[in-house]
């Protein structure tokens, strides 16, 4: 991966003046922006010829979802980390969006401050994918103990001295503190970002000012961790 100055972002926005902004936002922030694609066939022209840090796709482009079969492009090819730009919430977008695994997404209208987290996020969530290490952790829960891989943990909440570590598909809960638990997570994909709440960075889908997004969970940023969750942007 370059350093910050040289990140090469490609823009996927067929709404000219909506691209134009996006692009001014990129370089602003110190971002080399390849070029701006308005359909499906130039945005792969330009992943072939510049082959970008990090690609940002609107979702529907000329009456099509273009961005999303861009998308599948970039998965079949150089899985670069992209996010999609949506007005859109209709179920059936939304699965179709989801069925490539986009790393982070922006709903408009958004600002200079929600794109350059996500961004940040993406490509902090592409360097710790590309490890590939997820130790286990060991915790003793009311149905004996359980061997659980961190890298299927989305999310942690303590209540008072329980953690209810949250999966897909279920919850944990084992009696341990908030300071306990922090000490057996990898500390390279794990945060803390409230009193309350641990986050695995793998799993965010979005990020704002005040709050993160987790598949369909909101979960809050502390006015005391913001500092820290936008240095860990910032690596």
């Amino acid at each position: 991966m370059n350093n910050h100055q040289k990140i090469s972002v490609l823009i996927g926005e067929d709404e000219l003046l909506i691209a134009e902004n996006l692009k001014d936002l990129c370089i602003e922030m110190g971002y080399h922006v390849v070029g701006i694609g308005t359909n499906r066939d130039e945005i792969i022209a330009l992943l072939d010829k510049h082959a970008p840090d990090i690609a940002l796709l609107d979702i529907r482009m000329n009456g099509r979802n273009q961005g999303i079969e861009a998308a599948r492009y970039i998965r079949q090819t150089s899985g670069i980390p992209f996010i999609f730009i949506t007005a859109f919430s209709d179920d059936e977008t939304v699965a179709e969006a989801v069925e490539t695994n986009p790393d982070t997404y922006l709903v408009k209208p958004y600002d200079r401050e929600t794109v350059a987290a996500n961004i940040k996020l993406s490509l902090l969530k592409n360097k710790i994918l590309n490890k590939n290490d997820c130790p286990s952790i060991e915790v003793l829960t009311s149905a004996g103990k359980q061997l659980i891989n961190t890298g299927s943990i989305l999310y942690i909440r303590v209540l008072q001295n329980y953690c209810k570590i949250h999966l897909r598909s279920q919850v944990h809960i084992t009696r341990m503190t908030i300071n306990k638990m922090g000490t057996l997570l990898p500390d390279d994909s794990f945060i803390q970002i409230h009193k309350s709440f641990i986050v695995n960075v793998r799993h965010i889908r979005s990020t704002r000012a005040n709050a993160v997004m987790i598949y369909n969970q909101t979960i809050p940023i502390g006015r005391t961790y913001k500092e820290k969750v936008d240095t860990l942007l910032s690596r």
